[in-house]
């Protein structure tokens, strides 16, 4: 409060001041420092003339804001300072000792003021309150509300119902996008023991699936957040196959043959056969199939396209399935030499013994004359001196070289000739061997250098 006073005659003058009861006195000029609250000031101006004046004031003071206090409220308390359920309130609390409190406001994420602030999404929001007391004094307050109410979320890079065999690496991906991720758990056919593989992201699982059966299992995998939100298992349903193909084949089989063969898997399936034929020298051959047959075969020919020679050969089959577990079995494959030729000897010629046949009786015929054969003769030489002819010798015709093969026909025809006469001779019948005799004859003479007649018995 400021007091001022002054004598009209130019005199010194002194104030005397009462202040809530507490008195005082300054100069013509003075300051003073009121308390805080309200109340009423009387004063006395004294000049050195012995004249007064006397006045009194009233104040109201307020220097100070109010208290205000602010606190969340609603909403799922999680981990980390984290709520994992909305709305998230801001409750602000003021108080003013002396002039009171005139207002609160409330503001969300730096927004226009309100009369009241709820964070409902998730995230980090910011929730601010503000007092004003009636004096105009102001105080401000607030709370940080971070929601996470969704859990973290993933994915399995493994395909549902896929074979598995030997140490396998099982790879996901876990994420959380607000409040970040916490960590990273797996476990076997659905068991309570989960196995920590931190809080990375991307993240890798060894598995050596001989430690269990062969057949249908599970695996499944979950994350947890910062907020404490966690996830479902995640569950990929698989099947292991760590038994190989059971395979047989034939322990020998010949080259011109085939040996038996079989194959079976009861997991996984039968995925490739591979056969090698080695040995005895040859360039190794290798034959493979996508799935097998009943019987192996080969063609003999190596691997550098060269025709295998006789002896015994080794045939190797292995057989895998999808998984890549293995069996092999051997065989023998055998391509003898033939055996030598047996020596043939002529067989001796056997004469068939005939059976004799009675003579017929031959009838007698009337014999026909012998046709004259003109001879050549040489002409007579003229005699020397006394011209009687000297006797004259038959120049005999030139030998003609046997011809033996000319005379069988002949002989086979009189043997023919010599049966139907006998056979005429028995028969009665004569009309039919006329007519046969009469065409045997007919052929006889038409052969060439014929001279006989089997029926007449004479010359022509």
């Amino acid at each position: 409060m400021h007091l001022q006073a002054s004598d009209p005659q130019g005199l010194g003058v002194v104030i005397h001041c009462d202040l809530n009861g507490n008195p005082f006195q300054c100069g013509p000029t003075c300051v003073l420092d009121l308390p805080e609250g309200q109340g009423t000031a009387s004063f006395t101006a004294v000049s050195d003339s012995g004249r007064t004046a006397s006045g009194s004031a009233s104040w109201k003071l307020d220097s100070a804001p109010p208290e205000l206090a602010a606190q969340l409220q609603g909403g799922t308390e999680g981990k980390n300072g984290w709520y994992t359920s909305a709305p998230v309130n801001l409750a602000c609390t003021a108080s003013d000792a002396t002039s009171g409190v005139a207002s609160i406001e409330y503001r969300l994420d730096g927004g226009a003021w309100g009369s009241a602030a709820s964070a409902t999404a998730d995230g980090m929001h910011a929730l601010e309150c503000r007092a004003r007391d009636n004096a105009g004094n102001m105080s401000q307050a607030g709370a940080q509300a971070n929601i996470d109410s969704g859990s973290p979320t993933t994915s399995i890079v493994l395909p549902d119902g896929v074979w598995l065999a030997g140490h396998t690496t099982v790879r996901g991906s876990t994420k959380d996008a607000v409040s970040g991720l916490a960590d990273v758990q797996v476990t076997l056919d659905g068991g309570s023991s989960w196995t920590s593989l931190g809080s990375g992201g991307n993240w890798e699982y060894g598995w050596d699936t001989r430690t269990v059966s062969d057949g249908g299992h599970s695996f499944s995998a979950r994350g947890e957040d910062n907020a404490g939100n966690l996830e479902s298992p995640q569950v990929v349903n698989v099947r292991v196959d760590n038994t190989p193909p059971v395979v047989s084949l034939a322990p020998s089989w010949r080259l011109s043959e085939g040996g038996k063969f079989t194959a079976e898997d009861s997991g996984s399936g039968i995925g490739s056969v591979c056969v090698v034929f080695s040995g005895n020298g040859i360039q190794p051959r290798t034959l493979t199939f996508s799935a097998p047959s009943p019987e192996i075969t080969w063609d003999g020919i190596d691997g550098s396209g060269a025709h295998v020679g006789y002896g015994t050969y080794l045939a190797s089959v292995t057989v895998c399935d999808l998984l890549g577990n293995c069996a092999s079995a051997q065989g023998q494959v055998l391509n003898p030499a033939p055996p030598p030729p047996k020596p043939t000897w002529p067989r001796p010629t056997r004469t068939p013994t005939s059976t004799p046949t009675p003579t017929p009786t031959l009838t007698p015929r009337p014999s026909q004359s012998p046709r004259p054969v003109a001879s050549q003769t040489s002409r007579p030489a003229p005699s020397v001196g006394a011209g009687i002819p000297a006797p004259v010798r038959p120049v005999p015709l030139p030998a003609e070289e046997p011809r033996p093969w000319v005379i069988w026909p002949f002989i086979g025809l009189l043997g023919l000739v010599a049966g139907v006469g006998s056979t005429f001779a028995i028969d009665q019948r004569a009309g039919e061997w006329r007519a046969m005799r009469a065409h045997l004859r007919t052929l006889f003479e038409s052969q060439p250098g014929a001279e006989a007649d089997p029926g007449q018995g004479g010359k022509k």
